[in-house]
């Protein structure tokens, strides 16, 4: 599976490291906020400042606009990433099905060969997509909440 993917995802590389870097984006913005909103009750509202709590307002607004727009991105690029991939897996298959000798077509049936050629490519395609949404945010978000926790403080996230 590995080989397959490497194979028919090699096009698409530059649109893969556009996926990575618009979750990377989305993900470490997602982990700024809430930092944002401490900043806004421990230094704005504890201690009434105004312009505390305006100034990290106006960072929390600017910083979701930057993850929505990452977001947006990330669903996109990852959307025509496997769709491409998809279709380029079925026009392989299909390929492969057409060169068959007819008594092959006939032992496996025109039925199950149009499923494998349709149903298998989808499910790859989903994978893609799903590796793309999944697989690439976790690691960012597993790391970059310890690093947090670690840096609000050490005894607590021991």
């Amino acid at each position: 599976m590995i080989g397959l993917l490497r194979r028919y995802l090699r096009p698409y590389r530059l649109i893969l490291a556009a996926v990575v870097l618009c979750q990377l984006l989305s993900t470490l913005a997602a982990l700024y906020l809430p930092s944002l909103n401490a900043d806004i009750v421990d230094r704005g509202i504890a201690q009434g400042d105004v312009d505390v709590i305006l100034s990290a307002g106006g960072w929390m607004v600017l910083c979701t606009v930057a993850q929505a727009f990452a977001a947006v991105g990330s669903v996109y690029y990852g959307a025509r990433v496997s769709a491409s991939f998809g279709r380029d897996i079925r026009a392989a298959v299909f390929r492969h099905v057409v060169a068959l000798p007819a008594q092959v077509v006939v032992r496996f049936g025109v039925s199950s060969l149009v499923n494998r050629t349709a149903h298998d490519a989808l499910h790859t395609q989903r994978l893609v997509h799903s590796l793309a949404m999944v697989l690439v945010p976790a690691p960012v978000m597993g790391a970059g909440g310890i690093v947090l926790a670690v840096c609000q403080d050490v005894a607590l996230s021991g």
